[in-house]
């Protein structure tokens, strides 16, 4: 290991979108697993034991994805989901080679060391030969790049029915985002009043009295216009094809953010809030995706 360029190794960028793409699966799989259980605690009639049963559950299943991600399937093969997917391994320094199950979950708690140092330490790739933090340091690994596969210039011509999709799913995200900050700061998506005009029209079974959903619901517009904007630039730009699932991590952090500013930081009628949180998750997984298009056209060239 000791006579390979700075280029063999996995950039900081690289190292950063691919702790990303784990949590936010990570993430996602959560939240799957919760408003499954949830579901089934309604289908059952509630109950404080049946959820207590049910947030066991989810709990392990979590449990499960960190031992299997970061412990078994980096230790065997080198890779978690989001190494394999920016190509490149955790290696030994000394031998080459996966460094096994205990060493791995040991190498992830050593992160621990990376943290205390005011995240001085997740910072050291920037700076060292081998592009190591201080856990790799502790724990003799590199993160090792794999051979990238051909890999288009964003600057060749670009094809027209590309451009032409491009500028469609732009034009699509461009509208969505009218409508939802329409739908966030009135009324006027609602077809009806009653005793409650943001719900549309009332609908009385008996003593209950059911409001029609909105057209435009705002977790919708959180979970679309963001991936919209993202898959957009990344057709017309034409980035590395692995970059692409930086599009389905967009709409899972915006939907997230929106859903924690709508209910906790008072963002239920601030328009200007929903734009910053879409432009601003688009721009980063943007810069993301172009650092590490033109790190793979780099070497290929």
């Amino acid at each position: 290991m000791d006579g390979l360029p700075m280029e063999a190794y996995a950039s900081w960028i690289r190292r950063v979108a691919a702790y990303l793409i784990d949590h936010m699966l990570g993430l996602a799989i959560g939240v799957a697993l919760g408003i499954v259980g949830g579901l089934i605690v309604a289908w059952a009639g509630g109950g404080a034991r049946l959820q207590g049963v049910v947030g066991l559950i989810v709990n392990l299943a979590m449990l499960a994805y960190w031992v299997w991600n970061w412990g078994f399937r980096r230790g065997i093969t080198g890779s978690t989901v989001g190494k394999s997917v920016l190509k490149f391994r955790v290696l030994s320094e000394r031998t080459g080679a996966p460094i096994g199950v205990g060493s791995s979950i040991g190498r992830y708690f050593a992160h621990i060391l990376d943290a205390i140092t005011f995240d001085i330490g997740y910072l050291l790739p920037l700076l060292t030969a081998k592009r190591q933090t201080i856990a790799d340091m502790v724990m003799d690994t590199v993160c090792l790049l794999d051979e990238p596969p051909q890999v288009p210039s964003s600057r060749q011509p670009r094809p027209r029915p590309r451009m032409a999709l491009g500028v469609v799913v732009l034009a699509i995200a461009a509208m969505l985002t009218v409508l939802a900050c329409l739908n966030t700061t009135s009324h006027w998506v609602c077809t009806g009043g009653g005793r409650y005009p943001h719900c549309g029209p009332q609908v009385s079974v008996g003593p209950i009295s059911y409001g029609a959903p909105k057209v435009f619901d705002p977790y919708v517009q959180a979970a679309l216009v963001t991936p919209l904007w993202t898959a957009g630039i990344f057709i017309l730009r034409r980035y590395y094809r692995a970059t692409y699932v930086l599009v389905p991590i967009a709409g899972i952090v915006s939907t997230t953010v929106f859903a924690q500013g709508r209910y906790e930081w008072g963002w239920r009628h601030n328009w200007f809030a929903f734009l910053a949180c879409v432009g601003v998750t688009t721009a980063v997984c943007v810069l993301i995706a172009r650092s590490i298009t033109r790190s793979v056209a780099a070497r290929r060239a």
